[in-house]
């Protein structure tokens, strides 16, 4: 039961992610405090990759608990 309730965390930690422009633009318009290589890219393009990686992973994370909690059952 645990797991269903982890797996359902984090299914609405990854819709938030994925959906809230809120967050996105928060990350965008966060000041560079960092300098980096050119060749690392755009500091905002990383940003925005990041965010969408930690949907992706949380979507997956999520399934991947639901269902070993349901089979569990």
């Amino acid at each position: 039961m645990k797991t269903i309730i982890l797996g359902f965390l984090l299914l609405g930690f990854a819709g938030m992610v994925l959906t809230s422009p809120y967050w996105l633009f928060r990350e965008l318009v966060r000041p560079n405090d960092e300098q980096l290589p050119t060749w690392m890219g755009d500091a905002r393009a990383r940003k925005k990759r990041l965010l969408i990686i930690m949907g992706i992973l949380a979507l997956i994370g999520g399934g991947a608990a639901i269902f070993a909690g349901l089979s569990a059952q």
